[in-house]
C-alpha cells in the first residue's frame, strides 16, 4: 500500500518529520500533555465534552496523578475517584 506521512504540525506552530520528532516536542510539556490526556479520558468517562465548572477538578486529578509521573493507570484511578465521575 501507500506510504504513510508520519510528519506534522503542532498547533504551536512547531513540525515534525517523524514520530520520535512528534514524541520529543510533547514530553517537552509534560504538564501539558497530562492535562489533554486526562480531560479527554475525564470527558469520555463522563459521557459528555468537559466544561468550564470541570476546570478545577481536571486540575485537581493531573496535580495528583503528578507523582505517579503522570502513567496512564494514575490517571485512570484519579478520574474514577473524583467526585465529578461517581455524581449522578
Amino acid at each position: 500500500g501507500p506510504r504513510v506521512d508520519p510528519s506534522g504540525e503542532l498547533s504551536t506552530g512547531e513540525g515534525f518529520k517523524e514520530i520520535r520528532e512528534f514524541k520529543k516536542l510533547l514530553l517537552r510539556d509534560p504538564d501539558g500533555l497530562a492535562s489533554a490526556l486526562s480531560g479527554k479520558l475525564l470527558a469520555y468517562a463522563l459521557g459528555r465534552p468537559m466544561g468550564f465548572s470541570d476546570r478545577p477538578e481536571l486540575a485537581r486529578i493531573v496535580a495528583a496523578a503528578k507523582p505517579g509521573r503522570y502513567g496512564l493507570r494514575s490517571l485512570i484511578l484519579e478520574i474514577v475517584s473524583s467526585p465529578t465521575f461517581r455524581a449522578p
